[in-house]
């Protein structure tokens, strides 16, 4: 199994909405072949691994590291190809919490004759696949605050220059964190200062869509983000009065729009999963995060400490105010050294 989720690792960034899963079939005591979902759109894991199979499979046991899908959607069911192709026994890490699936693959398999093992390394599959359950069970994305911070807690000097706070290998991860997400979430102040496109180009990895907050239309129209929509999916969330006498109207931005005062980010970040995307990383800035962290959307946190000191700037947080029996706290935290920094990886609620 865990050379199974090994292998489902391969598809980060490339199999959203599916989840990530990893099949590997044993025979005689023998691995015989091994597949993962390389794509959305294309074959399953336990397809690509019946395919690469060195021997024929028929008796033999597979390791899947979620329950095998009970129906046709992009690709045929991988539960009935299972007992076609004469499986003895398949080992399951997790069911699947879609509830088009949820307990339905197991039945079809145990219908037929096959011996079923489940909740092998449970924790692990779901850890695997956070987005994909959080968009099942609750219908909302799967949030992940990144932020960089000198060793005094500032984001930015007292202009608003933040580059570079981090070293560069903390950038490459960055930059890992937006290939394996779904979309990228900014403040309109963020565009404004930094003019940044969001992009993957210190990895080989696919650009993720990208997302920016901006209730009053702010946003200039020669700025990277608005010039490269196009190419990349772009979406901007904006009040629906703001919109409506924007020049930004003719561009190729995507607008999500709202009516009053305040983004409304549980209506939001619901037609935000509609557009198919279940993770977001946000990555600023300091009013953006505090909103959604008010309005209790925070996940995980990716936070980068530098060894810099500026002495004053922009503090990470606004308007939050807590007391400290009262402070939100990481159930999962994993410190690592990257290059010249501290990364922290804080994980917050578990689905």
């Amino acid at each position: 199994m865990h050379r199974a989720l090994e292998l489902a690792r391969r598809g980060a960034g490339l199999t959203s909405p599916n989840p990530m899963v990893g099949a590997v079939i044993v025979k005689g005591g023998k691995i015989i072949g091994e597949g993962w979902h390389e794509k959305f759109g294309e074959a399953h894991a336990e397809v690509n691994a019946v395919k690469k199979a060195v021997a024929p499979v028929s008796g033999a046991t597979i390791y899947v590291t979620l329950e095998p899908c009970s129906y046709h959607g992009k690709t045929p069911a991988c539960a009935p190809m299972l007992v076609r192709e004469a499986f003895r026994r398949v080992v399951i890490a997790v069911r699947d919490p879609n509830p088009k699936v949820s307990g339905a693959g197991i039945e079809i398999l145990k219908q037929n004759g096959i011996e079923v093992t489940e909740g092998i390394e449970s924790k692990l599959a779901r850890q695997l696949n956070q987005p994909f359950f959080k968009a099942m069970q609750v219908s909302l994305p799967y949030l992940i605050h990144k932020s960089a911070v000198t060793i005094d807690a500032f984001i930015a000097d007292s202009q608003g220059q933040s580059k570079w706070i981090s070293c560069e290998e903390s950038r490459r991860t960055v930059h890992q964190l937006r290939a394996e997400a779904d979309a990228v979430l900014v403040g309109v102040n963020t565009v404004l200062a930094d003019d940044p496109e969001l992009t993957v180009r210190l990895i080989q990895g696919r650009n993720p869509k990208r997302i920016i907050a901006d209730p009053n239309c702010r946003t200039p129209f020669n700025a990277k983000m608005v010039q490269t929509a196009s190419e990349a999916e772009t979406f901007i969330i904006s009040r629906e009065k703001s919109w409506r006498h924007s020049p930004l109207k003719n561009s190729p931005l995507i607008p999500l729009l709202f009516e009053g005062e305040m983004i409304p980010w549980d209506e939001m970040l619901k037609t935000i999963l509609q557009q198919g995307i279940q993770s977001i990383l946000v990555e600023g800035g300091a009013i953006l995060q505090s909103s959604l962290i008010a309005a209790g959307h925070l996940d995980r946190l990716e936070l980068f400490i530098s060894p810099k000191s500026i002495g004053k700037g922009h503090r990470m947080m606004q308007f939050l105010e807590k007391k400290m029996g009262e402070a939100d706290a990481g159930i999962h935290n994993t410190w690592k050294v990257s290059g010249e920094d501290a990364h922290l990886s804080s994980t917050y609620r578990v689905y």
